[in-house]
């Protein structure tokens, strides 16, 4: 069913963060967040169970990997990464300015971290893939990162869950 460890670790964490997303809008306040921070785990769900990253990464590869392309990639992957971090930097200070409680504002903090550790991986840069894929322990370091993610995500949401 998984084609390796780290995709069922990665299914179930970002599973477990988009429910309880979907179960923090029950509350008034809010819901935007975590409306996107719901519909953004279960992308991110998707990815890992469809290994949609993978499959674009392949065919951007079959794109231009095969030609004239390949020699100057570098100067794509330097914009990407601009990019990414531009993207990065406007999300961080939209999550900062806003007015939310500090567990909504974390778990958004957290979203934002699980959707960049996606982009870094499109970019297919080969010294951060060796640090992504490095084993720690049963799991490479990647999937250390979306348990972390989803546990913060978790807690976050039971925080808001409990008040009142």
């Amino acid at each position: 069913m998984f084609a390796d460890i780290e995709q069922a670790v990665g299914l179930v964490a970002y599973a477990g963060a988009a429910v309880a997303c979907w179960l923090a809008l029950s509350k008034r306040r809010e819901r935007g967040w975590w409306c996107a921070m719901a519909v953004a785990h279960t992308a991110l769900t998707l990815d890992v169970a469809l290994h949609l990253r993978h499959k674009l990464t392949a065919w951007l590869a079959g794109l231009f990997g095969h030609g004239a392309w390949y020699g100057v990639r570098r100067p794509w992957q330097a914009a990407v990464i601009a990019g990414v971090l531009l993207i990065i930097v406007v999300l961080v200070v939209v999550v900062v300015r806003r007015r939310a409680k500090a567990s909504t504002r974390l778990a958004a903090a957290l979203t934002i971290g699980g959707l960049t550790l996606v982009l870094l991986e499109l970019a297919s840069l080969h010294q951060l893939e060796t640090l992504l894929y490095k084993p720690i322990g049963a799991l490479e370091a990647v999937a250390w990162g979306w348990v972390a993610i989803a546990l913060g995500v978790i807690a976050c949401a039971a925080v808001r869950l409990r008040r009142r």
